[in-house]
């Protein structure tokens, strides 16, 4: 099996080993990078370290090479990540950090039965 290991600045908290990393290419215009072309897949990831900020992909069906200053992102796996709460009770917890008073308008979930 080949991998990649991809270095970047930071890891977005959401990555999880299973994951599918892409990337698409960019140019610069000016003071912004524009996206040249379609996504192209890169495999799925393997491994994270979140000290070294590194990411292990496989890359046995890479579509083709990525490049330093192309926009890497990543589709969660729809098998590790299908439904979504399961289970008859949550406990919410909601904090404001600010000091004004905040307002809640409207809070939504998706919850799955665990069993009946």
């Amino acid at each position: 099996m080949a991998t990649i290991d991809l270095k970047f600045n930071s890891i977005n908290k959401s990555l999880q080993v299973g994951d599918i990393a892409f990337y698409i290419g960019t140019s610069t215009s000016g003071l912004y990078k524009v996206s040249s072309g379609t996504g192209k897949k890169i495999g799925v990831v393997r491994a994270i370290n979140q000290s070294t900020n590194t990411i292990t992909v496989d890359i046995s069906d890479v579509e083709a090479s990525p490049t330093t200053n192309d926009y890497y992102y990543f589709v969660k796996s729809t098998i590790a990540n299908y439904s979504g709460l399961t289970g008859y009770y949550a406990e919410i917890k909601f904090t404001n950090n600010k000091t004004s008073e905040a307002e809640l308008f409207s809070i939504g979930s998706e919850v799955v039965e665990s069993s009946k």
